[in-house]
């Protein structure tokens, strides 16, 4: 709710009416961290496995060795936008 009010603001003063008064909505990063130190993979035991969102379904409900235990999702939804929609809600 924060970001919401601050990119209300632009609006509440009237600043879209000046060129460059606007807000600019990014979540790029850029350069402007070391990921190496955020994402500290040299602490990670064994390697993780990843799986292809567009087999989301088939994953949650069919792997065994070893199954599911957590899943971290950010920026989606995939109860609405992964494929075979019905694998992922049966879980």
């Amino acid at each position: 709710m924060t970001i919401r009010t601050i990119i209300c603001l632009p609006a509440l003063v009237g600043a879209y009416r000046k060129r460059g008064a606007g807000c600019l909505s990014s979540i790029s990063t850029s350069e402007a961290f070391d990921m190496k130190e955020i994402l500290r993979e040299d602490f990670l035991v064994k390697e993780t496995r990843l799986i292809n969102m567009n087999r989301l379904g088939w994953a949650l409900n069919e792997l065994t060795d070893p199954p599911i235990q957590s899943l971290y999702v950010y920026h989606s939804n995939p109860a609405a936008v992964t494929p075979d929609q019905n694998q992922v809600l049966k879980v």
